[in-house]
């Protein structure tokens, strides 16, 4: 349960849809040349411009130029999930997926993440540079407005076949605004109001009240049930906002969800529990990433800050995490920041059953000590260690 965009182009060959006709395009597979560059809005036309479409397989590549501003959206297909996702969830893909939407400097103000990494390993470090913008031009607000119509627009085009890509771009298209969530609206008013006194609550790095990040996550869960051998847990997920302060100005600049190998938050059967934010406290200045499981060098053991890199399997064990343990240190990140000890575990956590039959409470997570007692229940954002 706990998971450079690859723009495939083809300019060169014509490969270039106006408005949002689908005309011949290139194909794309995991052995496609990748690049750092895209085009820009003035090589693009006016609405959407489909520029990979061809493997389902494998993932989607489009643009959508508004009024000379221009937005990126790249999907890609990852592992196949575990079977008790597939039972419980059969009208969701198969299959992790991961999307991201791009602005037109590069950062990427909105990803899923499916399971424990991006198919995509370059999306990692170009996710985490991508909390603290710091471009004159940077508009949280009308990159969301134009990702919104640029979705909207793929999802009409898109052929059957990438149904898959569809349901969860429909998935983020049914989700709140973060410039008009009232709990993030009012959390960033105590923001504004904490950074106007002095520096007296430092945490990570250098304090500075002219430019810092905070961060927040939302905990989403649902029941699961093996229907093959009758066992009832709960499977968590988290939503993971970066609020940034600096030029040219204080405003939510990124998004980035954790399926964390099942459902996504706000995903079929799940339901938003609780969040994850310690505004006296979590104060970050330079660097600060929610990355949850998402490292750059991973080894299949613990990777060396804390995240679940551990083997993963959905019923536990030692040597191993599950979804739980996953969003329980999503959770922890938002308060201690992304360094965590070199195994990390939390005991005696706040959590509560989703299944019927999840085990003790209060539950031990871990990311793959002999410590995750308990860790079929769904966390709790505010227990003792979080």
């Amino acid at each position: 349960m706990s998971r450079n965009w690859q723009t495939l182009l083809g300019l060169a060959a014509g490969v270039l849809v106006a408005g949002s006709s689908v005309g011949a395009l290139v194909g794309c597979s995991s052995n496609a040349p990748t690049t750092s560059s895209r085009p820009t809005a003035a090589q693009l036309n006016e609405g959407l411009n489909v520029l990979a479409m061809t493997d389902p397989s494998f993932g989607l590549s489009a643009a959508y130029v508004q009024s000379g501003r221009v937005v990126y959206i790249e999907t890609r297909v990852g592992s196949l999930k575990p079977e008790v996702y597939r039972n419980d969830s059969p009208e969701a893909p198969a299959n992790e997926m991961d999307i991201r939407i791009v602005d037109h400097n590069d950062y990427t103000f909105y990803a899923m993440r499916g399971g424990d990494n991006y198919t995509d390993p370059s999306w990692a470090s170009d996710i985490t540079r991508s909390y603290a913008p710091t471009a004159p031009d940077t508009n949280r607000a009308l990159d969301l407005a134009i990702a919104q119509q640029a979705v909207t627009a793929l999802v009409q085009v898109a052929p059957a076949s990438f149904k898959d890509h569809v349901y969860h771009l429909n998935a983020f298209l049914a989700q709140v605004n973060p410039m008009t969530d009232p709990t993030l609206v009012q959390n960033q008013a105590k923001l504004e109001a904490k950074h106007a006194a002095a520096a007296g609550e430092k945490a990570y790095s250098t304090y500075s009240n002219g430019g810092w990040t905070e961060v927040y996550a939302e905990k989403w869960s649902m029941p699961l049930v093996e229907l093959t051998w009758f066992y009832a847990a709960s499977h968590s997920a988290t939503e993971m906002y970066a609020y940034y302060s600096g030029a040219p100005g204080n405003t939510w600049v990124a998004e980035f969800g954790a399926c964390n190998h099942g459902n996504c938050p706000g995903g079929s059967k799940m339901s938003a529990d609780c969040y994850s934010w310690n505004a006296s406290s979590n104060v970050y200045a330079g660097g600060i990433s929610v990355t949850g499981e998402s490292q750059s060098a991973i080894t299949g053991a613990n990777d060396g800050t804390g995240g679940c890199q551990s083997k993963y399997s959905w019923d536990s064990g030692v040597g191993s995490h599950l979804c739980n343990d996953d969003a329980a240190y999503e959770l922890y990140q938002t308060v201690h920041g992304t360094t965590a000890a070199s195994s990390f575990a939390i005991t005696g956590q706040s959590s509560h059953c989703r299944g019927s039959l999840c085990g003790a409470s209060p539950s031990s997570y871990s990311c793959g000590a002999n410590n995750d007692s308990g860790d079929w229940n769904t966390p709790n954002c505010g227990g003792n260690n979080l």
